[in-house]
């Protein structure tokens, strides 16, 4: 399939990169490859890059965004994505309350804000998010880590998400 001046092949077992890869870099090709059975050997997406920052004409002028406000339909769309392709189809919510869902998704969305708000670019991805998650189990106390960076947070700039 040709797009624009790049060409997507599909090569689920990896043939056409194994015989003709070196042969196309040669001649100047960027190869970029899309595994999903071996992740390491994979080039990366990282869809929050694509999360834009609103910012004033004034701040566009002057090159500075001191508020950090970001454009939250961009999050609530990729949060969207996110879910409706994660979806399974063996599990069913036989209640009909959507609450579940609508609690994952507001979690995932503060997730999403803080990764934006508190880490620099080279951080903001799936991985730290992970991370996130996995300090949001309680400890002997019944407050989590994750609870702990949240209270911080919301100390600092009570309206950070709201502003």
């Amino acid at each position: 399939m040709l797009i624009g001046n790049t060409i997507i092949v599909t090569d689920p077992k990896s043939e056409l990169l194994r015989d003709c890869g070196y042969s196309l870099k040669q001649k100047g090709y960027t190869i970029k490859v899309l595994n999903l059975d071996d992740k390491t050997v994979s080039n990366h997406y990282n869809p929050l890059v694509y999360i834009k920052e609103l910012k004033t004409f004034d701040e566009v002028l002057e090159n500075t965004s001191p508020h950090h406000k970001i454009q939250e339909d961009d999050v609530m769309i990729l949060i969207n994505t996110l879910m409706a392709n994660t979806k399974s189809e063996n599990i069913e919510n036989t209640s009909g309350d959507p609450f579940w869902e609508k609690a994952e998704m507001i979690f995932l969305q503060s997730l999403f804000y803080y990764v934006i708000r508190h880490y620099d670019k080279r951080h903001q991805n799936f991985t730290e998010i992970l991370k996130l998650i996995r300090l949001s189990n309680p400890d002997a106390t019944g407050v989590s880590e994750l609870d702990r960076l949240f209270n911080k947070w919301a100390k600092q700039e009570p309206d950070a998400i709201r502003s």
